[in-house]
């Protein structure tokens, strides 16, 4: 019996093997429950978050964000639904907060204090590869002089300075931009919508960018390749149409965030072929066109500099740059420009206002339009604060640790400025933040603007053609409103905002716009 007790039999821990088995039993349900994209989701959102985690000066807060989506991150959401994702991230997750672009993190701040410090020292900033919007970016604007960086982008903008200076600016308003613009808008009724009518006789109804597009997509491509027949902009105009439904893919992301795309051989990548001989061909034929009959105009010295050596990659960098300049800011400038008239249409008091003004100048037009003290800039500035054309600013990637907003980001980390916020929420706009009041700018100093207002971006990475746009969007402006009156059609709102093309990565606008002549219009 004593020999008995003594034996030792050998036993089994159940409790590893159990949890074991749990975990197994929960992975099987998940994987039977969940979609491989809600897989994907929670495996790359789990790694992303530990391999990019941001901490803050103590070392003990982590900063936060959306959670990362499956194949794009909040990609699609950072460009057509920018406006409620402005609001509804910064209420969620702070004044600094991280979203992803794929599996590349991106830091946003919406606090004006950081954007100063962003920028105190940024002559050498270099904006995020690709954009952080994937591969198929590159076969459009690859070469173009928002996407390149050090040697590349400084012989390229010192090529382009001169045609894009403000010198240059007040040039063609003289010469183009403002004749232009009167002759546009003396033609804007052959955009009326033919199944819609005023009440009175002389009224007709056009939707604002279908109309309005038109203007300075031609006048920009006027300051490239010179004056264009009419065969030569329809053909530029269908290459716009081409570049716009591959650009859609990109936004859309997924597979043409990767090379994979062109070895797949898929439909948007015929697409992109496509365009990009035809592009290249008509940039050829433009070239050896203007060689002989205009050889001043811009596509004749840059393709000249590109063939000696001036330019790094060649042609390349002429190809994409007209195309930003062409295609991509087709959309921004279409946005600002009807942002600034949808705006006064719905504010009759200012309309009256500024017509009082236009009135007042309309013997010196060339000088009204561009100066900075009047009602007329004052508007745009107000449509451009109230309705920012990027919600997020383009990502670019410092060079340096940077403390902003209390977290220690990592040198060459991605950071992006919230337009939205800079604009609107910005105590700086109180106590009428949300108000279309254009007098306001009268009493504010241009130094008091520099990080609390974000419009054509920030150092010297700013938009290139600011100051052209500028005045683009103010002689169409002037034109319109010395010849009518501009109002809303009913129900061109929604939740008390104005209808936008919910397919555009800018948020085109898609409204309706009554205009009734005036009694005398301006010559």
């Amino acid at each position: 019996m004593e020999s008995m007790n003594l034996i030792r039999y050998p036993t089994i821990d159940l409790l590893p093997s159990g949890i074991g088995a749990i975990t197994l039993l929960l992975l099987t349900i998940s994987i039977v429950l969940l979609s491989p994209n809600e897989i994907a989701d929670i495996l790359v959102n789990a790694f992303s978050t530990c391999t990019h985690r941001i901490y803050d000066a103590t070392g003990k807060r982590v900063m936060t964000g959306p959670r990362y989506k499956f194949p794009n991150g909040q990609m699609v959401d950072k460009f057509l639904d920018a406006k409620n994702k402005s609001w509804e991230w910064e209420k969620k997750y702070g004044k600094t907060y991280r979203i992803w672009a794929a599996t590349i993190p991106e830091v946003v701040i919406t606090d004006p204090a950081d954007v100063e410090v962003l920028y105190r020292q940024s002559t050498d900033h270099l904006k995020a590869s690709q954009a952080n919007a994937g591969w198929l970016l590159t076969q459009l604007l690859g070469s173009g002089l928002g996407l390149i960086n050090g040697a590349r982008w400084t012989g390229l903008r010192k090529a382009l300075d001169p045609t894009f200076s403000h010198q240059a600016s007040m040039n063609l308003l003289r010469e183009s931009l403002n004749v232009g613009a009167a002759e546009y808008v003396a033609d804007i009724h052959k955009f009326a919508l033919p199944c819609k009518q005023g009440t009175d006789g002389d009224e007709f109804i056009i939707n604002a960018t279908e109309s309005l597009q038109r203007y300075p997509f031609f006048e920009v491509a006027s300051i490239f390749y010179g004056k264009m027949s009419k065969d030569e902009q329809e053909r530029l105009w269908e290459l716009g149409r081409r570049y716009s439904e591959v650009f859609a893919s990109v936004v859309m992301g997924g597979i043409h965030r990767l090379k994979l795309t062109k070895y797949l051989n898929t439909a948007t990548w015929k697409k992109t072929r496509q365009y990009q001989e035809a592009w290249h061909q008509f940039n050829n034929d433009m070239y050896k066109s203007r060689e002989i009959k205009d050889p001043s105009c811009a596509i004749v010295t840059l393709m000249d500099a590109a063939k000696k050596g001036e330019l790094t990659q060649a042609e390349a960098n002429v190809y994409d740059t007209v195309a930003e300049s062409t295609f991509a800011n087709l959309d921004i400038v279409t946005h600002a420009i009807s942002s600034c008239i949808i705006l006064l249409a719905d504010a009759p008091n200012v309309q009256t206002e500024l017509f009082a003004e236009i009135e007042k100048n309309k013997g010196n037009s060339e000088a009204y339009i561009p100066r900075k003290d009047t009602l007329l800039h004052h508007c745009l500035m107000e449509s451009l604060r109230l309705r920012p054309v990027l919600t997020f600013t383009f990502p670019e990637n410092p060079p340096r640790e940077k403390t902003l907003g209390g977290f220690v980001i990592p040198k060459h980390t991605t950071i992006i400025v919230d337009a939205f916020a800079i604009n609107i929420r910005n105590p700086f706009w109180a106590p009428d933040n949300r108000s279309y009041r254009p007098s306001r700018f009268a009493t504010i100093k241009q130094s008091q603007l520099r990080y609390n207002l974000a419009t054509y971006g920030y150092g010297p990475r700013k938009c290139l053609g600011q100051h052209i746009a500028d005045k683009i969007i103010k002689s169409v402006v002037y034109h319109l409103f010395s010849r009518y009156k501009v109002s809303l059609e009913p129900m061109q709102a929604l939740d008390g905002e104005f209808k936008v093309d919910k397919t555009s990565w800018v948020g085109l606008y898609d409204v309706n716009l009554k205009l009734k002549p005036r009694v005398r219009g301006v010559v």
